[in-house]
């Protein structure tokens, strides 16, 4: 018996193609630049900046702390 994906939405998810994984991981490793594996703040930056984006400061909250370095991997 196969199992069968849906979206969100209930309806049924295609597959990716093998083609269409490899251009996702190319354009993953572009901005991968430390080969991490793993897209940190700084490489995010640059590819939200890539795509026409300007990314502004995350808001700060006073008393608000969270456990994640400001650098940490996504």
């Amino acid at each position: 018996m196969a199992l069968r994906r849906f979206n969100a939405g209930g309806k049924k998810q295609k597959e990716l193609t093998e083609e269409q994984k490899q251009e996702i991981k190319e354009a993953f490793d572009l901005f991968d630049t430390d080969g991490s594996g793993e897209i940190d703040s700084k490489e995010l930056k640059v590819a939200m900046r890539a795509l026409g984006f300007e990314p502004k400061k995350a808001p700060r909250f006073p008393g608000f702390e969270t456990s994640r370095a400001a650098d940490a991997p996504l």
